[in-house]
C-alpha cells in the first residue's frame, strides 16, 4: 500500500478515537468539579484578601493579573480537603476591569480553570460608571494528566494547533502553583485552622475563663501559646460565632478571623500587616 494512502487511512481511524476519548475526559472533569462544589461546606475555607502576587513586586507572580489595567486588588479564597487544595478562587479588581478565575484540583493536580473577565466602558471611579455597560469574556480550560486538552472562549473551541495553546497551558499551571504555594509570613494558616477545629471540640463555653457579656453572647480570651499574640472569641448559646487571632511576626503581625455557622467553621480570613 502506498505510504501516503496508509497514513491518511490511519488518521481517519485515529482522530475520531482521540476525540471520543477527549470528550470522555471532559465529562469526567465536569462531573468532578460539580462534586467538589456540592461539598464545599465540608472543606476548610481560607480567605486571604489583597494577596501580594503582583508582577512588579515578586519574581513568582500571578501572570494572569498582567492583563488587568491598573490592578488594585487580588483576593484569594482556597478550599482544602485535609491538607490538599481542591479549589482556589481568585478575584482581580482593576481600574475598569474585573477578572474572576477559579482553579479546581484533584489529588493535587490541576484539572479545570474558568476565567470570567468583564471590561467596563468607564473607569469604576468615574461618575459616569455604569456596572451594566461592559463586555465579557468567558474562558474554560480542561486538563488531563497535566496536559491542556480543551480550551474554549465564549463557547468556541480553540484548536490545539493554535499558537497560544502551549503558552496558555504554561501560564495557567504557573499561576495555579503560585496560588497553591501562597503563604503569609508565619506560613501555617491551614494548620492553625485545623488545630482550631480540634480545640473547639473540647472547649467548654461555661468555663470560668469565659466572661459573660450578655444573655446570649459569651467571650473568652487567652494568650496564644506560640507567643506574641492574643485570641478573642465570641459565642452565642455556647457555640462559637467568631474567633480572632493576632499573631506577631518578624515584620508586623497577622490577623486571623475564623467565622462559624451552627458551630462549624465556615471561613478563615487572613490579613497581614507589615510595619515599615
Amino acid at each position: 500500500m502506498n505510504r501516503d494512502i496508509f497514513m491518511k487511512y490511519l488518521l481517519i481511524l485515529v482522530v475520531p478515537t482521540l476525540a471520543f476519548c477527549q470528550e470522555g475526559s471532559v465529562k469526567e472533569i465536569k462531573s468532578r468539579c460539580i462534586q467538589i462544589d456540592e461539598h464545599l461546606n465540608s472543606f476548610t475555607k481560607i480567605y486571604t484578601p489583597d494577596i501580594n502576587v503582583y508582577s512588579d513586586l515578586n519574581q513568582n507572580h500571578s501572570i494572569e493579573s498582567m492583563q488587568i489595567y491598573r490592578l488594585a486588588m487580588i483576593d484569594l479564597t482556597r478550599y482544602y480537603d485535609s491538607d490538599l487544595l481542591i479549589k482556589a478562587e481568585v478575584r482581580f479588581e482593576g481600574d475598569r476591569q474585573t477578572l474572576h478565575s477559579t482553579y479546581y484540583f484533584d489529588e493535587g493536580n490541576l484539572i479545570f480553570v474558568s476565567q470570567n473577565r468583564m471590561d467596563f466602558a468607564k473607569p469604576k471611579w468615574s461618575d459616569e460608571f455604569d456596572e451594566k455597560e461592559f463586555t465579557s469574556l468567558e474562558s474554560a480550560y480542561y486538563f488531563d494528566t497535566n496536559k491542556l486538552i480543551r480550551w474554549t472562549k465564549n463557547g468556541s473551541t480553540i484548536l490545539e494547533e493554535s499558537e497560544d495553546f502551549e503558552k496558555t497551558k504554561i501560564i495557567l499551571k504557573s499561576d495555579a502553583k503560585t496560588y497553591q504555594d501562597y503563604r503569609l509570613s508565619d506560613g501555617n494558616e491551614l494548620q492553625k485552622a485545623i488545630d482550631l477545629k480540634i480545640q473547639l471540640d473540647t472547649l467548654d463555653a461555661s468555663d470560668s475563663s469565659i466572661t459573660h457579656l450578655s444573655l446570649s453572647e459569651r467571650e473568652y480570651s487567652e494568650q496564644i501559646s506560640d507567643g506574641g499574640g492574643r485570641r478573642v472569641g465570641f459565642f452565642e448559646r455556647g457555640l462559637p460565632l467568631k474567633i480572632q487571632d493576632h499573631t506577631a511576626t518578624f515584620s508586623g503581625f497577622v490577623s486571623t478571623d475564623y467565622y462559624f455557622e451552627a458551630g462549624a467553621l465556615q471561613v478563615t480570613k487572613l490579613v497581614e500587616q507589615k510595619l515599615i
